[in-house]
Order: structure tokens, then sequence, then C-alpha cells
């Protein structure tokens, strides 16, 4: 999760512009693109306004402003931007990474002004904008102070959810370039984010030759990362066994007689000294796991928000895993400062019910919903040695790789094994490092700018097997001595695991490094050009 993003108040001047309107539904990229590609609009500055949202409609206006003694096309319109207070943000990146800067807004907060509910807004492009050029784009977003009293105000989390369902559609953020119409690529490999993948385009991926895949994965990783920048997790359980769920895999289910005991909720002082441990220790994403089926009591709820608002103010990002929770919740947590919300599907739909049998699949994507309507980012991935086969892998892969926007992180775990629980006497064939390295490789190709977490089992990996796991792309690791229940490496053996491979820290609240490498962009209405990202 990138950092709150500094914003200038600006009072915007009435201003009337003129150019091609269309009415779109959310999701219409390519025919926003279209108009811009019509347009054409040289050594001026342009604006691509969007208004009048209804029923995940729109409508869109590419634009520049409109000169009194000039005459236009007969089928261009003219649209008056109001004079009001604008929150305005700037866009310092590529134009195919603007969405970047859209989810760092979802995080802007103000102690004086709020966003307006559907009021017009727009990005304004530069007079020497240039896509392969960082920068040049300014996003003004309309405001008004908290204490006004406006038919159309609404709280801060449910219009960034607003806000997060244009963005999903391009409508306001680089549709002038979409992305349909470019790609990217280093080396001969190409990388593209999609979300229409096919079940057999994902499975032919998963099954290339191993060390083919590798290099391919690894070639978009240093398309879209610095490959040296990885991102350090702590996950502390907050509330450790009794879970009313049957997982067959987990030692804190009440059905399973493993080692753990239920014990009592952490209280909220001993969670944030753990919190300011992990962060002294070089952690700069701290998650709180509980051992429920889905929220439900008020007051443990309340406590939980009190720990999110307190480890924010730490300035550590906060990752929550609390089972299923309502829409209303993910709100409460999102206006808490909850970055990220942690919600695996485990397996493939196909193997699923094999595993577990007191939630369906739908149940956790319902819970995935929810969190995407708050404006929350989604980590969700799934469990390796569960008695899977390569299929459901294949099949996890595609529904979280065709999900509306791909997870912001996708942990991949390798099952380590309680006695006790059904899967410990199930005789079944350990993770090897190669097939943690096969699962990461292929989610970083479908996935390219999604973080893709090392996470349970890496005790039973050498230190060259996880360099190898680095290498195929994983950029995100869960450290300190225990995860929920289980081992996991210290974090003094962490630290000098990241001095011997020469990998460094993502520090919290911070964007990803750009890539030190030279990225070829191909735009499907220009030949190729050559940008230094």
């Amino acid at each position: 999760m990138s950092s709150p993003p500094s914003a200038r108040i600006i009072e915007g001047p009435a201003l009337r512009v003129v150019g091609l309107q269309g009415r779109f539904q959310t999701g219409d990229n390519e025919g926003i693109s279209k108009m811009w590609q019509k347009l054409q609009f040289r050594d001026q500055e342009s604006f691509g306004v969007c208004f009048d949202y209804h029923d995940e409609s729109f409508d869109y206006l590419a634009s520049i402003v409109a000169k009194p003694d000039q005459t236009y096309p007969s089928d261009w319109r003219t649209y008056d931007l109001p004079k009001t207070t604008y929150a305005v943000f700037d866009h310092t990146g590529p134009i195919w990474e603007i969405h970047d800067t859209w989810r760092q807004i979802h995080t802007w907060t103000s102690p004086d002004w709020e966003l307006v509910m559907n009021g017009t807004s727009y990005e304004k492009y530069s007079k020497d904008f240039c896509p392969n050029v960082p920068g040049g784009v300014e996003i003004w977003l309309p405001i008004q102070r908290k204490d006004a009293s406006f038919p159309n105000s609404a709280t801060s989390a449910h219009i960034f959810a607003m806000l997060s369902r244009v963005l999903r559609s391009s409508s306001l953020s680089g549709a002038k370039f979409a992305r349909a119409g470019s790609s990217l690529s280093l080396n001969g490999v190409s990388s593209e984010v999609r979300t229409d993948w096919t079940y057999e385009e994902v499975k032919e991926i998963y099954n290339k030759p191993l060390l083919e895949l590798i290099y391919q994965a690894a070639t978009v990783h240093r398309i879209h990362f610095d490959p040296r920048e990885v991102q350090q997790c702590t996950l502390l359980s907050i509330k450790t066994g009794g879970c009313t769920e049957d997982c067959k895999y987990c030692s804190q289910s009440s059905k399973h007689k493993t080692f753990v005991k239920p014990e009592p909720r952490k209280k909220v002082e001993e969670v944030l000294e753990m919190a300011a441990r992990a962060k002294a220790a070089g952690s700069t994403r701290f998650c709180m796991g509980s051992a429920w089926r889905e929220v439900g009591k008020k007051n443990a709820f309340k406590d939980v928000l009190t720990m999110v608002k307190e480890v924010n103010n730490m300035g550590m990002e906060v990752c929550c895993t609390l089972g299923m929770i309502t829409e209303e919740q993910a709100f409460q947590l999102k206006e808490a400062g909850l970055a990220a919300y942690n919600h695996n599907l485990d397996t493939s739909r196909e193997h699923y019910a094999n595993v577990i049998t007191t939630r369906t699949y739908d149940d956790r994507l319902n819970t995935i919903a929810n969190v995407r309507k708050a404006g929350i980012s989604v980590c969700c991935g799934g469990i390796l040695g569960i008695g899977e086969k390569d299929d459901d892998r294949v099949g996890l892969m595609h529904t979280l790789a065709t999900m509306e926007e791909h997870p912001e992180s996708v942990p991949v775990n390798a099952l380590v094994s309680v006695q006790g629980t059904p899967l410990a006497d199930a005789d079944l064939p350990p993770v090897t490092a190669f097939d943690m390295a096969r699962a990461i490789a292929t989610a970083r190709i479908l996935m390219p700018k999604t973080m893709v977490r090392l996470s349970a089992g890496r005790m039973s990996f050498s230190d060259a097997e996880q360099g190898f796991l680095f290498m195929a792309g994983a950029n995100s690791i869960f450290n300190g001595d225990t995860l929920l229940t289980t081992a996991n490496p210290a974090f003094e053996k962490d630290n000098q695991l990241f001095t011997d491979l020469g990998l460094v820290g993502k520090k919290s609240h911070t964007a990803h490094k750009k890539t030190p490498y030279v990225v070829k962009v191909t735009h499907s209405t220009t030949e190729p050009q050559v940008a230094a990202m």
C-alpha cells in the first residue's frame, strides 16, 4: 500500500471545455481510448472529464479548453466545469501506472475537507504530455468542507468505494492511453496486465519447462519492479484456537485434536507492543489474524478497530484476516486505516470441498467483494500440498488472475503439516521448492503488478532454494519466528538472508521502487518506443 498522497487545495475557476462526449458502462476502456485516438490533441492542455454517474455508467468528455472565437465540429460537445474547490493530485509516473496513483488517493484524508460524492472529476494532461515520459498528469477531485451540510455528502470510505468502481473502468484512469493499446517488453519477454486469461492460457504458462518459466517470470518481474526490493510482513495471531471451521489443514480448528489450545483474545496493549517490536526488527506491514469463522462480537471487533488505528499511527501498513466480514464491517475497517484484508481461496473451486465443508467457495468470494467495495486492498492466495492436483493449482491461479482487479498481494503457502489435522494423516507428498517456484512464477506472469508473497513453509527450504523463489518472482515475505501457530525463520536469519542475496526491504506507505532496466513500450497506434523506467 502506498503512502497517503499530498494534495494541493485549489479554487478551480469556471472553465468551458469542448470535445467528444459519450456515455460509457463501467469497464469500457476501449470506447474511451478510441475517442482519444480520434481527437489526437497536440501541444495543448487536454481534459478527461467524468460526470453524471448513474447505475454503473457515466458521461465522459475527451476535451480541450473552448475558445470563444473558434468553430468546432458539429459532433463535439461543450461542458462547463464549475467554479469550485478541488483536491489536486500529481501523477508522476508513466501513464500506464496511473492506477497506482488512484490507489494512493484512496488513502487520502484531510481534517478539513472531504470528497464530493458524484461530483465532476477530471484528469488534466499538460500540453507537453507524452505517454512514454513520466508525469504531466494532474487528477482534480471536487471537495467540500466537512462541516458543510450538502445532501450529496458521504463518508470518505463510501466515496472512495464509488471512486474505486470508476477507476476499475479506467474512465478516469489513463483511458487516454488504455492498457489494451500498449504492452511492455524486456529482452524479448512482453508483459500486459490482463484479467481475461483463459484456463488453457494459464495451463500453458504453468506447464512451461521450469527454467524457461522462471526466466520469463523473472523478466516480467523486472519490467514492473526493482527485483531487489522485498516487502517484509509480520503476522500475529490475536485470537488463537477454537475456530468452528473444519479446514483439514488447520491446527486451530476445534474439530481437530492438535497441540493448539484455545486462548483468550490478546489485549490491545499487548498487540501494540508486538507491532512496535516487529517495526523495530524491519517489518513494514503488520498483519493480525484471528481464529474466527466470521467477525461476531461487537466488543471484539471494536478492539480490532482500535488495533488497526493505532498500528496505522505507528507508520506501518495494517492487514487483517478475521474470517468472513460484512460490507458494513469492511467500511469500518477502512475508516480505521486498514490497508489490506487477507482472505485466501486456498485451492481451486473443484478441490475446495475436499478440504473445507463449513464455508463455501462463494462465501469467500463474497467477503472479497465486500472488501473491494470498501476500497481495501485484497490479499488472496492459496496453499500447496493439501491434496490438490496440478489442474487445481492452475484453477486457483485462473480464478485469481481473472478477478475484476488482481489482488494487491497473493500469498503462496506450502502446507506445514500439524499432527492431529486430517491432512497430517493423509500421507501427502511434501511440497518442493520446484513446486513453489512453478506456482510463484505463474502468479508473477499472470498478475505482473501484484506482490507475490513467499508465505508459510519457508522453514522447509534452504537459503539457496529461497533465493530461487525470489528469482521466480516473489517480492514479499512473512518474517518473525511464528506464523499464527507454525514456525517461521527468525528476524535475524532473514536479515542475513537479505544480506547474502543483496535484497533490501520495502518501506511502508511508499510506492514500489521502479525497475532499473530499460523497458520497451509498444502502442497499438504508434511505432515501438523505448522508455527508461
